[in-house]
């Protein structure tokens, strides 16, 4: 399943439901929680239920909680299939744990992510990931600041746009100092260069208050920019 388009974007939150559902049946999930004990090494008390999705004090929502008879969560996971772990994500779920399980409990938690993600290039997976994520992020703000100094140039507005101009370069250095892929770095870096042409062209046309020369700058920015997204789809 873990090959199919639908997995890629409906995988977490299906699974995490079956998980659920499975574990409603005791010996299973004493089976899995005394798994957990050995694989983990911790003498994790018996959970009563697991629950999915549960939001917690903090706000934080893990995917899946197994949680014991005095409501403590003794098993925390968090599902990742094709996505990124956020910032502090992990740091916020150990937080939470702790402070419900106290001093006089163990618990454990656990990632849980498709067989192919642990497969022998799980480095070269996860990397690809993160390319395709923080270029898909950083690209979409360059589109913007594009589009918005566009449209302030079509109504006659050309105060201010310095602003845009500095918004572009900061994109454009994000989408620089990423690693690509070796299939399209050598045409992804050369993308980047002619982003930072046309935007220096729609600089210089912005210190010689000259519309059409910001207007052409501007336009190689963008048509550089589809060559990114392209170069993105490509991966």
């Amino acid at each position: 399943m873990a090959g199919l388009g639908w997995f890629a974007h409906n995988g977490e939150p299906a699974t995490t439901q079956a998980l659920a559902m499975l574990l409603e049946d005791a010996v299973l999930r004493d089976a899995i929680v005394t798994h957990l004990s050995h694989v983990t090494g911790t003498d994790l008390p018996h959970a009563r239920t697991f629950e999915a999705e549960a939001v917690q004090e903090d706000q934080s929502q893990p995917d899946l909680r197994g949680i014991d008879c005095r409501g403590r969560p003794v098993v925390v996971v968090e599902a990742k299939f094709f996505a990124l772990l956020r910032p502090g994500q992990v740091g916020s779920y150990l937080v939470a744990q702790a402070r419900r399980l106290g001093t006089d409990a163990s618990g454990a938690l656990l990632l849980l992510v498709p067989e192919a993600e642990v497969a022998a290039d799980t480095g070269d997976s996860f990397s690809t990931q993160s390319f395709l994520t923080d270029a898909r992020n950083n690209l979409a703000d360059l589109r913007k600041d594009v589009s918005d100094a566009q449209s302030a140039l079509a109504e006659g507005r050309a105060v201010g746009l310095g602003w845009n101009f500095a918004e572009i370069a900061f994109n454009s250095g994000q989408l620089g100092a990423l690693t690509a892929p070796d299939s399209i770095a050598t045409e992804w870096d050369a993308a980047i260069v002619e982003v930072n042409a046309g935007l220096d062209a729609a600089t210089l046309g912005y210190e010689n208050d000259s519309i059409s020369e910001m207007e052409t700058g501007l336009a190689r920015v963008s048509a550089a920019a589809d060559t990114l997204a392209g170069l993105i789809d490509r991966v």
